[in-house]
């Protein structure tokens, strides 16, 4: 545990916990040192953590409510054609390493497109493509999340987690002492982060320390609800703790979590599990489980999306196997379309390609095709990035930053090149 340098908190509230077996619910429908802060430039932030909570005993299992039996998957069908929709690639950045996370933000007026690499660097490209400025890091970085519209923040290799200015400026570093894997901003007007040191950390606006807590197993995905952070590992464990560093609750999901994502607003809104075991799993606000489905496959890649006309979101779905397919799905896990792709799925998103105020799907796959189609899964066309898509970021306009292994595209709504295999 970390020193205390102020009052000991409050014995956190008692823990919940639930287990879940594979097969029992269907849609009813190295702890690391201490963090040490690193200051870049003087003066830095003052360190004044607050001890991590302690350990608390952790309740018997709750008994599982009795779900109905999964109903029928549809079929995959092949997609029908829709009306064609005109996509190109625009400028392309060859960076020097794979690229791991990529975000358009504003800068004066202007757009700012910044992706990040294992190659050390952090790039900043205006709207033609040409680099407005890189950053060096001191490690490989892993992942990035932006606070505001001037500010993200990156973690890497080295265990820091670094802030940046959409100006090129670096602000504060904060060493968390082991690989970071995982941050969101904004929670609390902080950033949380986790990775490898097996913790979750939630760091003030100034790169302080405000708490760290114990986690089971590496830290692989954040999300947030109204007064909770929620941490998933890969050992298969969802905590939730509030805004004082207390844990709530826990969930054990039986197997590697790889996607978590918030559904829905405000009380109402709940969680999505995307698990290694080719599972999709949804929480309520108290851990306890909605549903779950399991609709192939290794582990499926999900968006949540706000389709016109819908009351709650939809949920897009993506797998590869021998089977590759994207799946729409209501908020209560109801398919309502499944289709074949050519590869597996590596990046969905949603946008307005055509301007008619009707959002169409990307997919980006593991051939470098990026296929764009209506909301009952038509097809409207394609393009080729030449390398593995792993990332879309949507952006205004009908235009996406595309990252494809070590490269990175501006997708365009327009006639132009549309791009070869590698």
């Amino acid at each position: 545990p970390l020193a205390s340098c102020g009052p000991a908190p409050a014995t956190p509230a008692a823990v919940s916990s639930v287990e879940l077996a594979a097969d029992t619910i269907a849609p009813s429908r190295t702890p690391s040192p201490s963090p040490a802060l690193t200051p870049i430039p003087s003066p830095s932030p003052t360190s004044h953590a607050s001890p991590v909570p302690a350990a608390t005993a952790t309740a018997s299992p709750t008994s599982l409510p009795t779900f109905t039996p999964a109903p029928a998957l549809p079929p995959v069908l092949t997609p029908a054609a829709a009306k064609p929709l005109p996509l190109s690639l625009g400028w392309r950045l060859d960076a020097n390493g794979h690229l791991t996370e990529g975000r358009i933000m504003q800068r004066d007026g202007k757009t700012l497109f910044l992706t990040s690499s294992l190659g050390r660097i952090v790039y900043a490209m205006r709207e033609d493509g040409t680099i407005a400025w890189h950053l060096r890091t001191d490690g490989p970085v892993y992942t990035m999340t932006a606070l505001d519209p001037d500010h993200v923040a990156v973690g890497d290799d080295a265990g820091h987690v670094t802030l940046i200015a959409t100006s090129g400026q670096r602000l504060w570093q904060t060493d968390l002492g082991s690989r970071v894997t995982s941050l969101l901003g904004g929670w609390q007007d902080g950033i949380l982060a986790g990775g490898w040191d097996e913790r979750l950390s939630l760091l003030d606006s100034g790169g302080n320390l405000r708490w760290q807590v114990k986690l089971d197993g590496p830290l692989s995905q954040i999300a947030t609800l109204p007064g909770l952070a929620v941490a998933a590992t890969l050992e298969g464990q969802v905590k939730a703790y509030d805004p004082s560093g207390a844990e709530l609750w826990h969930f054990a999901a039986g197997s590697p979590v790889i996607g978590l994502e918030t559904v829905g607003e405000g009380n109402q809104a709940s969680l999505l599990l995307s698990l290694q075991d080719g599972r999709l799993l949804a929480l309520d606000r108290r851990g306890q489980p909605h549903w779950q489905l399991s609709i192939g496959s290794g582990s499926p890649v999900i968006h949540i999306a706000n389709l016109a006309g819908e009351a709650s979101p939809a949920i897009l779905a993506g797998i590869g196997g021998k089977e590759p397919q994207m799946i729409l799905l209501s908020a209560a896990g109801q398919v309502l379309w499944r289709v074949a792709v050519p590869a597996p799925v590596g990046a969905l998103t949603t946008l307005d390609l055509d301007g008619d105020g009707t959002l169409e799907i990307l997919a980006g796959l593991a051939s470098g095709q990026i296929q764009a189609y209506d909301q009952q899964g038509r097809l409207h066309g394609s393009v080729h990035a030449g390398l593995p898509v792993w990332g879309i970021e949507a952006g205004s306009n009908g235009s996406a930053l595309v990252l494809a292994d070590v490269a990175a595209w501006r997708l365009e709504p327009s006639a132009g090149p549309a791009g070869r295999p590698w």
